[in-house]
């Protein structure tokens, strides 16, 4: 709570477990929190909220429960990563999310989610316009510590089959995984809006229906990967 300059909390990697410290909203300037890999659970603190500047959630393979809370897509405005892979969390994805026009990486794979997904991906303006480009996801600290040099951010995604730790060209990174879910209904059209898109996973779910008639036309795809669920119709 004394912390008021913190920028960076890095915890990733560790055995941290119990729920997460409801202090975490003091930490107001937080750009990046990295949680990964721990086991922590419960659900994620209210007072997160309080931390307006994020630029990164990663609380990916952890215990955390509940639904995913609507707020996020209200209060982080500069979000670029939402990762919140392989946890306990059900419900369904919230609408709000299409908000974060910033985010380049959404994985919220391996949960509990049920229902379809929002159709107002195209709101995601970092993914959706071709020409966009954001250098800052990964900054290097020491524009926060004048005469330091820290590590840039790094996130470990799967994309293409593999596990992979980006840092340098992270920000070049834009990618949805929503896979191993209870997911259903149609895929929505408005995904092929995601001009800048480049990996889409929605695998291991009860997707129905046939796939969107414009996705051949988003150019910057190099991974789609439907398998393993209920579609039919003609391949466009």
């Amino acid at each position: 709570m004394k912390w008021n300059s913190l920028v960076v909390l890095n915890l990733a990697n560790n055995n941290f477990g119990g729920s997460f410290l409801t202090s975490i909203g003091s930490l107001t300037l937080l750009k990046s929190l990295h949680l990964y890999n721990n086991k922590f659970f419960g659900n994620l603190p209210s007072s997160l909220r309080n931390c307006e500047k994020l630029v990164i959630i990663d609380v990916a393979k952890n215990e955390f429960v509940g639904s995913i809370p609507s707020w996020i897509g209200h209060r982080f405005s500069s979000l670029m990563i939402l990762n919140l892979h392989s946890n306990n969390f059900h419900g369904h994805i919230p609408k709000e999310l299409c908000a974060l026009t910033s985010l380049q990486i959404l994985d919220l794979s391996h949960n509990k989610l049920s229902r379809g997904i929002p159709g107002c991906e195209k709101k995601i303006s970092a993914m959706a316009t071709k020409n966009n480009s954001n250098p800052n996801i990964s900054f290097n600290h020491s524009n926060y510590y004048v005469g330091e040099t820290l590590p840039l951010d790094s996130e470990l995604l799967v994309i293409k089959g593999k596990a992979l730790e980006y840092s340098t060209i992270l920000h070049l990174v834009k990618c949805i995984d929503f896979s191993n879910n209870s997911l259903s209904g149609e895929i929505p059209k408005e995904v092929t809006n995601l001009q800048r898109l480049q990996s889409l996973n929605l695998s291991y779910n009860f997707f129905i229906g046939s796939i969107p008639e414009n996705i051949g036309a988003m150019g910057s795809l190099e991974s789609i990967d439907f398998s393993m669920n209920q579609l039919s119709g003609q391949i466009p």
